[in-house]
This record gives C-alpha cells, sequence and structure tokens, in this order.
C-alpha cells in the first residue's frame, strides 16, 4: 500500500510541475537598441554612407558590434580604405589614420599589422595623387567593435571612405531599427491619431461621416445606432471583429498576448485536487480494512 501511495504521489508531482512549465512565460529574446551602428565622436562626422571625416589629433567614428563573421577558406580576411589628407598639417604618423577591428576577443589594427613591412599609410590610389589605399588582414570570426581613428595628436583633417571588409562595403550610415512582430495584426495608434476604419473592425457607434460606398463584402447593419447597453451587438456571419480602442493594460502595444496560463493553472489544481482525493480514499480504505482485521 505504501508503494502505491508513494508511486501516486510521484505521479501528481510530475503533473503539477508539468503544468507550471507549460504556463510559465519563455523568456523572451534580448531587445535589439534601435539607432546608429557608426557613432561619431566631437571632431569627427559621417559625410555619406561610404565616408567620414575625422578633424584634429584625437577624434574617430566607431560601431559597438559590427555583427559581422568572416567566414573563409584561407581562414583570413582582407581590409582595406582609402584615405585623403586634407591639407599639410594633417600627417600620417604615429599610429593614424588607422582602422581597427576586434575579431573574437583580440583587437587588430592596420597601423600595427603593417608597420614591420613600414606600408601602414598605404599605397597612391591609380587617378588620384592625393588618395592612398591601406591593406591589411585579419583572421576570420566574429567581428564586434570597430573603429576609424584619427589620433596623432596632430591637427588637420583626413577623409576616410570606401572601408572593405571582405567583399563588403561598410555602410557608415547603417541604423538598427526595432523589430517589428510579424504576428502584431496592426501598430498601436498614437494618441494623436485616430486609426481609420477597416473592413475587420467594429463599425462606430457614431459614425462622424456617412461612407461614400458600401464595403463590397458585407451587408447594411439593421440595427439602430444607438443599440440598448443591455443587448449585445450581434456579429453577422463571417465577418471577424477585431477590437479597436486604447488599451491600458498594454502601454508598449505590439506584444504578444499570453494565452494558456489560466487553463495551465486550472489544470494544475485539478491534478492536485483528484490527487487529494485519491489518496485520502487509499488511506480510508487502509483504516477500514485495518479495522476489519483487528475486530476479526
Amino acid at each position: 500500500m505504501k508503494k502505491k501511495i508513494a508511486a501516486l504521489v510521484g505521479g501528481l508531482f510530475v503533473l503539477v510541475l508539468g503544468a507550471m512549465t507549460l504556463t510559465m512565460p519563455s523568456a523572451s529574446a534580448e531587445e535589439i537598441t534601435p539607432g546608429p551602428v557608426w557613432v561619431t565622436k566631437a571632431g569627427s562626422k559621417i559625410l555619406g554612407k561610404y565616408k567620414v571625416e575625422l578633424t584634429g589629433g584625437n577624434t574617430s567614428v566607431e560601431a559597438a558590434n559590427l555583427n559581422m563573421t568572416l567566414e573563409t577558406e584561407a581562414g583570413a580576411t582582407e581590409v582595406s580604405f582609402v584615405y585623403v589628407l586634407g591639407d599639410v598639417n594633417t600627417q600620417c604618423v604615429a599610429g593614424a589614420p588607422r582602422v581597427f577591428l576586434k575579431v573574437g576577443e583580440t583587437y587588430y589594427n592596420s597601423w600595427d599589422l603593417l608597420l614591420p613591412e613600414d606600408k601602414q599609410c598605404g599605397e597612391p590610389v591609380e587617378g588620384d595623387s592625393d588618395a592612398r589605399l591601406v591593406t591589411f588582414t585579419v583572421p576570420d570570426g566574429e567581428i564586434t567593435n570597430a573603429g576609424v581613428v584619427y589620433d596623432n595628436g596632430k591637427t588637420g583633417t583626413v577623409v576616410v571612405s570606401n572601408l572593405m571588409i571582405g567583399q563588403e562595403l561598410v555602410d557608415f550610415t547603417k541604423v538598427i531599427l526595432s523589430p517589428t512582430p510579424s504576428s502584431s495584426p496592426s501598430a498601436t495608434p498614437s494618441e494623436s491619431q485616430s486609426p481609420s476604419p477597416s473592413p475587420t473592425s467594429v463599425p462606430s457607434e457614431t459614425p462622424t461621416s456617412e461612407p461614400s460606398s458600401p464595403p463590397a463584402t458585407s451587408e447594411p447593419s439593421d440595427e439602430p445606432s444607438s443599440p440598448p447597453a443591455t443587448v449585445p451587438p450581434t456579429t453577422p456571419a463571417g465577418q471577424v471583429i477585431v477590437p479597436v480602442g486604447n488599451n491600458d493594460d498594454d502601454q508598449d502595444g505590439g506584444g504578444l498576448p499570453v494565452t494558456g496560463a489560466k487553463i495551465g493553472y486550472i489544470a494544475g489544481l485539478g491534478a492536485v485536487i483528484v490527487g487529494s482525493g485519491l489518496g485520502l480514499m487509499l488511506l480510508g480504505r487502509r483504516r477500514r480494512d485495518a479495522r476489519q482485521a483487528d475486530l476479526a
């Protein structure tokens, strides 16, 4: 009898644990903060999709996370950029201008990688006597932090353009947008805007204007414009009603409704009640058998 009771209690525990697991909300994916990928520091600015300008001796344009993965058969990727010194006061010296990338947990920059070969200032660009091309190689991996730097302490201006990482031309104007849930029927209307009626929305009880033409898929409503509060509105066959209006409980908008929580808790509670009843029934039967044995 004890074994049966133990097995019953164990099975009941598994049922309750399963119900609680089903009703627990799943962990949401980490939200991505919207905004520009590349950020300018004092003395720098983005001139276009593929061009930045650095002015002064200590400035940069940097990206906190490029979210780029390098995978090649050779295990290394070529990186290149073009720069033009603005005037005679601007010099390629003391580690600048340069481009750095963080691959994995290691930082790589063009100046240090090319220093042994004395090519850190690049080579002349054919057809443009003022421009120079810098090329270096980094190992494959995930690129996070990156930057274009001019910090040698010298005054002047340098323009860096056409930053290539492998076969990708880096866009300095790229912006991270907020992800839009695909299952959301519509965006939450702002307070300053009134949602425009759609064929699937509930018609207003006090319309401000008559429609220019009746919808092709719906019949004119025979109900009065102001039905009694005690009479629920009827839904014509085949028409789907989507509530429209403000929801005080959902201030963020765009979220998915949590479903199944109440059903799961009710199922778990029911399992507890049923299991408790069975346990009490078995205990009662055991006591009755013991009493009959004592009387015999």
